[in-house]
């Protein structure tokens, strides 16, 4: 397996919490940049959402023994 890092998606200055309160103009922004990063890459990751490190590595720990099962 190639060992590539996956791009990764930067939304400066926009609160993705915020995204519903968001004019049509910066949803549609950020759409596009999901949209272009998909076809271009396939996979994206995304900063600043909040979600601490332990909470996606235990995610993380969880889905690898859930596809190891048999």
């Amino acid at each position: 397996m190639i060992n590539q890092e996956l791009p990764v998606l930067q939304l400066p200055n926009f609160d993705i919490d915020k995204l519903e309160e968001a004019s049509s103009h910066e949803r549609a922004r950020v759409l596009d940049q999901l949209r272009e990063c998909c076809h271009e890459h396939g996979f994206f990751t995304i900063s600043g959402h909040g979600i601490s490190k332990s909470l996606m590595q235990d995610t993380l720990n969880i889905t690898r023994k859930f596809f190891s099962l048999p």
